[in-house]
């Protein structure tokens, strides 16, 4: 199992922190994972670059390969209705960092079932991007 689990940490870690690109700008996320313990409180990077203002953007974050909404920010506003149960009270998005491109997210009390690959998909309605950012919670011995 153990080799298992390294050999998948070795495949995510070679995806791309940059998916989508257009117009000169493009979403990052890390190219390294995040490691971390439960309890602990983590902000997952990810950044438009070059610098662009996303407060009028629509700023989505879900865990890949099963597609969980973990945050969604429409409207100008946080939308936590939609958000999975899993997630809700632990997510939050910083409204100042949105207007220098910032998108991380911190996610609070962070449980092992937290572990996997995270994406950040940004867009205006014309432009979009995505980018990957990789969380390991170290289980409890």
């Amino acid at each position: 199992m153990r080799f298992l689990g390294r050999t998948c940490l070795i495949v995510l870690s070679l995806l791309p922190a940059v998916s989508t690109q257009r117009d000169g700008s493009s979403v990052v996320g890390s190219d390294q994972p995040l490691i971390a313990s439960p309890g602990e409180d983590v902000t997952l990077p990810c950044h438009i670059t070059p610098s662009l203002s996303a407060v009028n953007m629509d700023i989505r974050w879900f865990r890949e390969n099963i597609n969980i909404l973990v945050h969604l920010y429409e409207d100008q506003k946080d939308q936590t209705d939609v958000q999975d149960s899993d997630y809700q009270g632990r997510t939050d998005l910083s409204k100042l960092g949105l207007l220098g491109g910032i998108l991380s997210l911190t996610l609070r009390n962070l449980r092992p079932s937290d572990s996997g690959v995270y994406s950040c998909y940004a867009t205006d309605g014309v432009w979009d991007g995505q980018g990957k950012t990789e969380l390991i919670v170290r289980g409890q011995y």
